[in-house]
């Protein structure tokens, strides 16, 4: 043999084997599938995070439209309203394709009650009114969990 060929067959030197370099993949990609599920949890968590702020975005802006009203005005019942959007991409907006848009349904209760007090001898009859405004969605639409969000408020006519 020649002093190349032994040089390669010696048994002192240094290398690495075919079970080394498969044992390092194996640990690769054991660390690659951990990372990539955690982040694909993390990004489902913030677009129900995302969806989440919308709905409450809904129900704050149908309790101010309540707390806008003169107390004459107010409906005194229950209502659903047509599907309200939650969340639509800004993305797909500006690029003038078919929009992803998550809606969900409003619903709107208010209840009148009615209190007497005495002021300076003087009986005064006031009107509480109280209005309470549930936003329901579903995500994601291919296994959909059911999500709620929910605001109360009171109000009353005293002057």
């Amino acid at each position: 043999m020649t002093e190349k060929a032994t040089r390669w067959l010696a048994p002192d030197e240094n290398g690495v084997t075919l079970v080394e370099v498969v044992v390092a993949i194996a640990v690769i990609t054991i660390f690659a599938v951990t990372v990539f599920s955690s982040l694909t949890v993390l990004n489902q968590q913030a677009m129900v995070d995302r969806l989440y702020t919308g709905a409450l975005a809904a129900a704050q802006n149908q309790i101010d439209w309540i707390q806008s009203l003169p107390p004459s005005s107010l409906p005194i019942a229950s209502s659903t309203s047509p599907p309200v959007t939650i969340y639509s991409d800004p993305q797909f907006l500006s690029s003038g394709t078919i929009t992803p848009i998550i809606t969900g349904t409003m619903y709107t209760t208010m209840v009148l009650t009615g209190s007497t007090a005495l002021v300076s001898g003087t009986n005064f009859y006031y009107h509480f009114y109280g209005a309470n405004v549930t936003v329901l969605f579903n995500f994601p639409p291919s296994n959909p969990i059911p999500y709620s969000v929910s605001l109360s408020t009171v109000r009353t006519d005293a002057p």
